[in-house]
């Protein structure tokens, strides 16, 4: 007997262990895939792989010894192996398949050795128990969803080897404190640590050049963001709902910063723009483009109570101003023509719309509730769906100004 076939014992509900013959050197897919009752295997050293989904489901396999010889686990291999609490993984495997340790649910650690190159999207899904997590220096992508919903993960230290962190990877890993990126990493894919609401810092190393969407959404104890001299794009809603983000510095080479970057950072004082970038610049913790023709970011904390757009401003992006509570003064000059929004001024008293505006958002006044006087030039046209939002201003609200 040198080869057990595909799905040989899979649904084999009663069978508790098994003995595989040294002569064995081929397994097949699913070959004991939803062995419900299976608690042990020996698995002797002539087999050379794991297949697919091989344990997939083996709801009650707490342990297993893979081979010295063994060079790849398949895709789902022991997906929904929920009770599996320790697996070692020898030195001679290279890669680890997708979705090989999904669900997962009773796993506490794992030790990747150097020998692996590659890890499959979903690799280590929702394993819940996860806490310590080693990985080794050949590792050179950390794929999609390899970690997300690990939340019991505290800190991941991620080495050099890897170059990209991707899509979802560490995604509502809500424990996780503590992340140490390699210098090999060159991009942090979307959404990579959305969620992590325990991340209370991190350093973005001089070998990162993209920060993709939503990349640190909902990292809502992030205190302060440093962005190194590399970094040349950051996506849209990159550290959108980091409530506990109180500062951030971007560098000299950021040339493209998305929509809602920082939407929801309500207590940001300051953005900082080095100097030398030719793109973006800061005045007084406020965020333009390098021209200053268009208002990119109001920080929500600002102490200040009366602000002057510039007159160079022609162009204020969508959402600048929101939820700026501090604000009671907001001076609008005539060069502005773009349609605002000012929802969560709660401390505006009176707001005057110069005549080159024409319309606004929609909601864009919710939740101004000390709004009391609103000034129109005879050039507005449009309110969109703001109008009957206006019922606690004065009676005679929209008068032209």
């Amino acid at each position: 007997m040198t080869s057990i076939g595909n799905r040989a014992f899979s649904g084999c509900s009663s069978l508790t262990s098994i003995n595989i013959p040294d002569s064995v050197t081929t397994i097949g897919g699913w070959a004991f895939s939803d062995c419900a009752a299976l608690t042990s295997i020996d698995i002797p050293d002539s087999v050379t792989s794991i297949g697919d989904s091989m344990f997939s489901d083996c709801s009650s396999l707490t342990s297993i010894d893979i081979p010295n010889n063994v060079t790849t686990i398949g895709d789902w291999a022991f997906d929904g192996c929920s009770a599996l609490t320790s697996i070692d993984i020898p030195d001679n495997v290279t890669s680890i398949g997708y979705s090989t340790f999904s669900g997962c649910r009773s796993l506490t650690s794992i030790d990747i050795p150097d020998s692996v190159t590659s890890i499959g999207d979903k690799a280590f899904y929702n394993c819940a128990a996860l806490t310590d997590v080693k990985m080794g220096n050949g590792v050179t992508t950390i794929g999609n969803e390899t970690f997300a919903g690990c939340s019991a993960l505290t800190s991941i230290d991620i080495p050099d080897s890897v170059m990209s962190i991707d899509d979802y990877a560490f995604y509502k890993c809500a424990a996780l404190s503590n992340v140490n990126l390699g210098n090999g990493v060159t991009s942090i894919g979307n959404n990579s640590f959305s969620g992590c609401s325990s991340l209370t810092s991190i350093e973005i190393p001089d070998s990162v050049t993209s920060i993709g969407d939503d990349a640190f959404s909902g990292c809502s104890t992030l205190t302060n963001v440093n962005l190194s001299n590399s970094v040349t794009s950051i996506g849209d809603g990159a550290f959108s709902g980091c409530a506990g983000l109180v500062s951030v510095n971007l560098g000299n080479s950021v040339a493209s910063i998305g929509e809602s970057a920082f939407y929801g950072c309500d207590n940001l004082e300051k953005i900082d723009v080095d100097p030398e970038n030719h793109y973006y610049a800061s005045d007084n913790g406020i965020l333009f483009n390098y021209e200053k023709s268009e208002l990119i970011f109001y920080p929500r904390k600002k102490t200040d109570s009366s602000y002057t757009i510039p007159n160079s401003v022609t162009i204020v992006r969508y959402g600048a101003f929101n939820n700026c509570a501090n604000l009671t003064e907001l001076i609008i000059p005539d060069s502005v023509t773009s349609e605002m929004s000012f929802s969560g001024c709660s401390g505006l008293t009176e707001l005057t719309i110069p005549k080159g505006i024409e319309r606004l958002y929609d909601a864009a006044f919710d939740d101004c509730s000390a709004l009391k006087s609103l000034h129109l030039s005879s050039n507005f046209k449009e309110f969109g769906g703001t109008k009957y939002r206006l019922y606690h201003l004065t009676a005679a609200p929209l008068s032209p100004k």
